[in-house]
């Protein structure tokens, strides 16, 4: 291509030419943009950028230099790390060489073996171990064996053996204790537990258990114990049952007094006088009063209408009898129809032979009414009746008194100073019949015992 001729403006100005940069130096016109009216340059390759200096920044452990920064960079990366690199994805820092390891720029070591030189390797039996070893010299391998090993801590427990002593734990189980407890016992002996046992109980004590097997009895319930049981000393209890003709027990709280005894149905009563025999029907007659003489008839009638009055006579068994059944009478005058109480008491009144509720009243004539075979010993006792409820009736009594018809007085025998009181009437809680009587609270009336029967 051929030399560009320069043009001149219109000021006869030529334009800013060039040569090209070969061999031929041609001359060309400089040329611009025409917007811009900048000078045109062309390139090939180069950035849209505007970077005129490259380097590196120390950080992170990494360092660095450039070669020819401002045309072609060419960058050499250093680092300021000595050792063992670690990194944790930012940066890079000096691995630290532990105890035991060094490392002298290329290679990591182990350290801290002695100074001295190994020849060949035992085992001292000792403390319950022994043992033996392979390759003594070489590549020591230690075979150790357990004995009667004599430790004196494992774990925290400290163990004191005293002559030759035996742990037997089984596979499988295990012992807990957590507090300071002293155990003792003798050769030879056991002790099995095999449910869960709490044992509270006082310093000091000591507790003997039978030299049999058996079973403990409970304080805080009922037991049955099997055998005779002997104590040296006597009980005392808050509640045992009281004997009674069906039932086992304590001995009911006594009279006090030398005349009466114990029975089999847990009463007690004069034993038995005179004549042995057993009767088969009695009719307990007045002790010692006759037959009022202004009475027609031995017995009349007497009426009820108080249930908080008891009728009381002394009377006379002259033989014995177990009674199955008591009869009374009625006389007919009968107000309202009820049931009356029959009770027997023991001569001092301390204790009842029985106490029956009749039938309904309602007529004269026989009402029987059934005893659990009560035995009643020849003797005297007190007869006392006394009606129940509303009750109003004429019952058969004795009609006794004195020869003379005395009722009071010295004609009056059955009130003697200081002694008891053979017949009269006695004050009860309504329709109640009491447990005892006392002889001395009796007010004596005429005509108050009552006609009965009893029958085996």
């Amino acid at each position: 291509m051929a030399d560009e001729i320069l043009k001149r403006d219109q000021n006869f100005v030529t334009v800013l030419g060039a040569i090209t940069d070969d061999a031929s130096q041609e001359i060309r016109m400089v040329r611009v943009d025409p917007v811009t009216n900048r000078i045109l340059a062309s390139t090939t390759g180069s950035g849209t950028g505007s970077v005129t200096d490259v380097s590196v920044v120390s950080a992170n452990g990494f360092a660095g230099s450039v070669a020819t920064s401002t045309t072609t960079p060419a960058i050499t990366l250093t680092t300021s790390i000595t050792g063992i690199l670690k990194g944790n994805g930012t940066a890079i820092s000096a691995v630290t060489i532990g105890s035991g390891l060094s490392f002298d720029g290329t290679t990591l070591s182990a350290t801290g073996g002695g100074s001295g030189t190994v020849t060949s390797v035992s085992v001292t039996t000792a403390n319950g171990v022994s043992g033996s070893v392979a390759t003594a010299t070489t590549t020591p391998a230690i075979t150790l064996t357990l004995g009667a090993i004599t430790p004196t801590s494992v774990n925290g427990l400290t163990i004191t053996a005293n002559g030759t002593n035996t742990l037997n734990i089984s596979a499988g189980k295990t012992v807990v204790h957590t507090a300071g407890t002293t155990f003792a016992g003798t050769d030879g002996k056991t002790l099995t537990i095999s449910n869960s046992i709490t044992l509270a109980g006082t310093d000091g004590t000591v507790m003997t258990f039978p030299s049999t097997s058996a079973t403990i009895a409970r304080t805080d319930a009922a037991n049955t114990f099997t055998g005779v049981q002997t104590f040296s000393t006597p009980i005392a209890a808050t509640s045992v049952a009281t004997m009674t003709a069906t039932v086992g027990g304590g001995v009911p709280t006594p009279p006090n007094n030398t005349t009466t005894f114990l029975r089999g149905d847990g009463t007690f009563a004069t034993p038995p006088s005179g004549s042995s025999s057993s009767a088969k029907t009695i009719f307990p007659l007045p002790n010692g009063l006759w037959t009022d003489p202004s009475q027609s008839d031995a017995i009349i009638a007497k009426g009820m209408a108080t249930n908080t009055i008891m009728f009381v006579g002394q009377v006379v068994v002259p033989f014995g009898i177990t009674a199955n059944k008591i009869t009374i009478r009625g006389m007919g005058n009968t107000n309202t129809a009820g049931t009356v109480d029959l009770t027997l008491y023991a001569e001092d009144g301390q204790s009842q032979i029985f106490s029956v509720t009749s039938g309904t009243i309602d007529a004269g004539g026989q009402y029987s009414t059934s005893l659990s075979a009560v035995s009643i010993p020849a003797g005297v006792y007190y007869l006392g009746v006394n009606t129940n409820g509303t009750a109003d009736i004429s019952l058969g009594f004795f009609a006794t008194n004195e020869p003379d018809g005395g009722s009071t007085g010295v004609n009056n025998m059955a009130v003697v100073s200081s002694e008891p009181t053979t017949m009269g009437q006695y004050t009860i809680t309504a329709s109640t019949p009491p447990a005892t009587i006392t002889l001395s609270s009796i007010t004596y009336t005429d005509v108050a015992t009552l006609f009965t029967r009893l029958d085996n």
